[in-house]
């Protein structure tokens, strides 16, 4: 496809990104996720996690791709936790293998509604922390000795 003006590589949608499906999941945000891919028995990532994803994003209003990472050899490694507020609420309701549509309606941050197609490739769990306990205070003699 065309590159616009940004030069972002165009990718075409899988879906139409006007009208979600009708069997697509509407959240109370008004996040809209479709399944293309599913993995009922993957793992799914939890808050704390990093998904590492393959993803594309659209403007709804216009079709342009505005990001992609067709092409990398690599996914790329999301936070969870410090994520964009779509991704925040999408990712852990994919298992991992699975792809998905997502519609993320307008935020502070994004004045327009913004249309992702994502695929959880993995989710590096962060490592176990410990707990160092505090050393005991050393006793403290009170009065003559």
């Amino acid at each position: 496809m065309k590159a616009p003006r940004s030069g972002i590589e165009q990718v075409a949608p899988p879906l139409d990104l006007k009208t979600p499906p009708p069997d697509a999941t509407k959240t109370r945000s008004g996040l809209v996720l479709a399944k293309l891919v599913t993995n009922d028995v993957g793992e799914r990532p939890s808050p704390s996690d990093t998904a590492l994803v393959q993803y594309t994003g659209w403007r709804q209003s216009t079709g342009d791709t505005f990001f992609t990472t067709k092409g990398r050899a690599r996914p790329i490694a999301i936070d969870i936790a410090h994520a964009a507020p779509g991704f925040t609420e999408a990712l852990p309701l994919l298992h991992k293998g699975e792809t998905a549509m997502l519609w993320v309606p307008p935020s502070p941050g994004t004045p327009e509604t913004v249309v992702y197609q994502i695929e959880v490739v993995d989710i590096v769990v962060p490592p176990a922390t410990t707990t160092r306990r505090a050393p005991a205070a050393h006793p403290v003699a009170v009065g003559p000795q």
